[in-house]
């Protein structure tokens, strides 16, 4: 029987390796099924390549957990997260801090999805996004394609609109309209599917997808969606 090493890696946002973080006081990572998960994370700065975590939040961070047994060190799906928090008790003379980092699917809660200009401006649907007989991926690449397009957070979609990540036909339609009063409409039922949406290691942004099995899914995620 083989056994399962644990490594942790820092990375520059969407960019090159930092190196190794060989040290931590301790850590748990969450790989969630259909769900975001996470990493805490406890650092000495003065441990080994502990100045890797003096980065100020704004200039980011992604720390990736990498597994092997006994062969090539791997980062598994969902395997990377993203540093939004940290805290540190100032008379800890080990200068530990807590790092706390959600999934890389997390950055989904950023993408650009309110735009005015598609909201129904009079009638029954006003304020809304409506979509009459649209097919899943039809809606999910109306909406990232548009946060694209605005400057959002970079997605590359596993998926079209006919067809899902693995190649087979979308069927059926979510008839009805889309309520757009919460930006995160849409977005909320990707990463909901986060255990094969965000197939996490990319190079310069996210890749998506989701599959005919999820649509179900995707429609209780999709707030506003009417039969």
């Amino acid at each position: 029987m083989k056994n399962l090493s644990i490594r942790l890696k820092a990375y520059k946002p969407n960019g090159d390796t930092l190196g190794l973080l060989p040290q931590p006081s301790s850590f748990s990572a969450s790989f969630l099924h259909d769900d975001t998960g996470a990493l805490r994370l406890e650092y000495s700065r003065k441990a080994l390549n502990g100045s890797i975590l003096e980065r100020k939040l704004e200039t980011g961070l992604e720390i990736a957990v990498e597994v092997s047994d006994g062969g090539k060190w791997l980062e598994p799906l969902n395997g990377r997260f993203v540093l939004i928090s940290r805290s540190r008790d100032a008379l800890d003379s080990s200068d530990t801090v807590t790092f706390t980092c959600p999934s890389y699917a997390w950055l989904l809660n950023k993408a650009l999805m309110l735009d005015l200009a598609h909201l129904e401006g009079d009638g029954d649907d006003k304020g809304k996004r409506v979509f009459k007989k649209a097919s899943a991926g039809l809606v999910m690449r109306t909406f990232l394609d548009e946060n694209k397009t605005r400057g959002g957070i970079p997605v590359t979609c596993g998926f079209d609109t006919g067809r899902d990540s693995a190649g087979a036909a979308l069927k059926g339609s979510l008839v009805g309209r889309c309520v757009e009063e919460r930006h995160d409409a849409c977005l909320h039922a990707g990463h909901q599917q986060s255990h094969r949406v965000g197939e996490s290691r990319r190079q310069q942004d996210l890749r998506l997808g989701f599959r005919q099995a999820d649509i179900e899914n995707l429609e209780h995620g999709l707030h506003g969606i009417m039969p």
